[in-house]
């Protein structure tokens, strides 16, 4: 595929100055999953933290 579009860009005129291609890190792939960083799914984890919720005795 990448050489594909190289070859468009050649062809078309395009000089490029550089290129590079990486694989996706795991970051890269829970964004493109969740549509968020893992850093705001860690920060929404640990909001509830600390905070005790009170049970309502029953009667």
């Amino acid at each position: 595929m990448l050489v594909d579009v190289v070859r468009g860009l050649d062809s078309a005129g395009v000089a490029l100055e550089d290129l590079s291609l990486r694989r996706p890190t795991l970051d890269d792939v829970f964004l493109s999953l969740t549509g968020r960083t893992a850093e705001d799914e860690e920060d929404s984890a640990t909001k509830g933290r600390g905070k005790s919720k009170k049970k309502e005795a029953s009667a």
